[in-house]
């Protein structure tokens, strides 16, 4: 199939709880950490949602930008360019909750492990944090890991509340 050059990936709904995952799969497809990101842009549709675009360098060279279409489900779609061809796919979310409740279960039951581990994961969060202060802070600046102090962090009481008006009522007596 070659060797990867770049990995385009989208996801929609919002900037942090959905996207996380594009940025997880297009780490464990590059096979290397992030190392920065840069906000590279926004468009809107009709409806005045926005996606927002960003460019991710992982630490072996490979490049990948991802779309994330805040407001509007997107489904989770994936482009590989290589040296010998273009790959799209796109992930099948139907069974995605069974398949993670059985990949526990064989966890618990000692049967192997396919989650990542600790450190790639808080590598994707941190390089959504470079993307994040790429676009509040420095207008589009490549961000590195490096660069990232204790200030920088998403506000979890802002998402909390995003999400609750985005989802509507879900629970009612």
């Amino acid at each position: 199939r070659g060797d990867i050059i770049s990995i385009f990936g989208t996801s929609g709904v919002d900037e942090f709880n959905y996207s996380v995952h594009i940025v997880e799969a297009m780490s464990a497809l590059a096979g290397a950490k992030g190392k920065s990101c840069q906000y590279i842009g926004k468009g809107t549709d009709g409806d005045n949602a926005k996606c927002e675009m960003y460019s991710i360098e992982y630490e072996n060279g490979i490049r990948g930008v991802y779309y994330s279409h805040i407001g509007k489900w997107q489904p989770f779609h994936i482009t590989v360019m290589t040296t010998k061809g273009t790959f799209s796919f796109v992930i099948d979310t139907n069974d995605l909750y069974r398949t993670l409740l059985e990949a526990i279960c064989d966890y618990v039951e000692n049967r192997g492990n396919v989650f990542s581990d600790i450190y790639t994961l808080t590598n994707c969060t941190k390089v959504m944090l470079c993307g994040k202060k790429s676009r509040d802070e420095l207008n589009g600046a490549v961000v590195y890991l490096d660069d990232l102090t204790d200030d920088d962090k998403f506000d979890g009481y802002e998402f909390e509340k995003f999400y609750s008006r985005s989802q509507g009522i879900v629970y009612k007596d």
